[in-house]
Parts: structure tokens; sequence; C-alpha cells
């Protein structure tokens, strides 16, 4: 399940203009190494892409009826030169 909800989280950041350069993560997280879009802020993208991602999750398995993403986040910025390097950690 864990590339389909990569691939429904690509779609989300796509649609807000966060375009995607890398999603990935571990067990109970997930990474997403992005360009920041000029049009929405970054605290939106992220309300947006934790309500629809769970939402999607929900419909997958019962066992997920009452799934939810933590509160809070962490956001860092990589230098363009550094994209490649920091992305072989994310996926």
């Amino acid at each position: 399940m864990q590339s389909e909800l990569y691939s429904y989280m690509r779609g989300i950041c796509n649609n807000l203009e966060f375009y995607p350069l890398r999603i990935g993560g571990y067990t109970e997280h997930v990474h997403i190494l992005c360009a920041l879009s000029k049009k929405n802020a970054l605290m939106k993208f992220l309300q947006e892409i934790k309500l629809h991602s769970s939402k999607w999750l929900k419909t997958k398995d019962d066992s997920l009826s009452h799934f939810h993403w933590q509160d809070g986040y962490g956001a860092f910025s990589v230098s363009p030169s550094h994209v490649d390097k920091e992305s072989k950690g994310i996926y």
C-alpha cells in the first residue's frame, strides 16, 4: 500500500503546485522532497496532504478507519545543488 500512498500524495503535491522530487519514508512517517509553490503556503500544503491522504487511507482497509497523521510537521530547505544527495536518503 506504501507505493500507492506515495503515488496518491504525488498527485496532491502536483495539484497544489508543490512539485515532488521524491516521496518516501519509514514505517510510520513520510518524507516529501518537493519544490515549493509560489502560490500556496507550506502550512496549507501540509494540511491538505494530511487531510486527503488520511481520508484516502481510510478507504483502503477497515483496520485504517481511525487512522490520522500526528499533529505538527518538520520542514527543511535544501540547496538545489544538494537535492540529489538529500533525495537518496528519502526513498
